[in-house]
């Protein structure tokens, strides 16, 4: 029988323990680092236990999907959520049949994406719009050719960046903060506030496995 996989993610900034009871086998308790995640493999059905406060919460797993654990700014409770990033990405419904006969070609899974530049962006739209566009395009090649999968401009849009935040992690949490994804399932965000710098510098980056949010540093041509 061939083995099932789910992937967990804890997008909290505190360790998440959790149980996954797999029909037939013995209950096992497992901790999930911030910021981590992890894949877990097994035959039959699979369900996932944690509790929050004294409430215990018991929810059913579909293999080949990826589920995260958060908490809502201002709000206490535990979240438990599945992934989407659209239409067949994780469908396992998708056959090896299927992929023979090159429907996937036809009709690849598509991750819808915003793009976004912050006010610091010294030059106009019609110059920076077709550059990140052109970016994103040879990104989704690339990504396509590994994955099968696509990246779609939905939208195109600006925000208003805090020129006194010059750590990358407040960076993006003020990204995430101003910023919704909507209509897209991804915003990926350049920011030109920071300064050229020498040495080894930090590019951008994401909070965690499949995080809605991606955030670029913009610093030179050359770069």
């Amino acid at each position: 029988m061939a083995a099932k996989v789910v992937v967990l993610s804890n997008r909290t900034a505190a360790r998440v323990s959790c149980t996954l009871v797999e029909a037939g086998r013995p209950a096992k308790r497992i901790t999930i680092g911030s910021g981590d995640s992890s894949p877990y493999f097994y035959a039959g059905s699979l369900q996932l236990h944690y509790r929050d406060a004294l409430q215990e919460n018991k929810y059913d797993l579909e293999a080949a999907n990826a589920y995260f654990f958060a908490r809502a700014v201002g709000d206490s409770a535990l979240q438990f959520e599945q992934i989407g990033l659209g239409v067949g990405v994780f469908d396992p419904s998708i056959s090896n049949v299927s992929r023979e006969r090159g429907l996937l070609a036809a009709s690849p899974p598509t991750i819808s994406v915003k793009l976004l530049v912050d006010d610091d962006e010294p030059t106009h739209r019609r110059i920076w719009e077709p550059r990140i566009r052109k970016r994103l395009a040879a990104a989704s090649k690339i990504i396509e050719r590994h994955s099968g999968v696509r990246l779609k401009v939905v939208e195109v849009s600006t925000w208003d960046s805090d020129d006194s935040v010059n750590q990358f992690t407040l960076s993006l949490r003020e990204f995430e903060r101003e910023v919704s994804p909507k209509p897209a399932q991804l915003a990926i965000g350049f920011s030109s506030q920071y300064k050229i710098a020498r040495g080894q510098v930090h590019l951008g980056g994401t909070r965690g496995t499949l995080h809605p949010y991606i955030l670029l540093k913009e610093r030179s041509p050359n770069v």
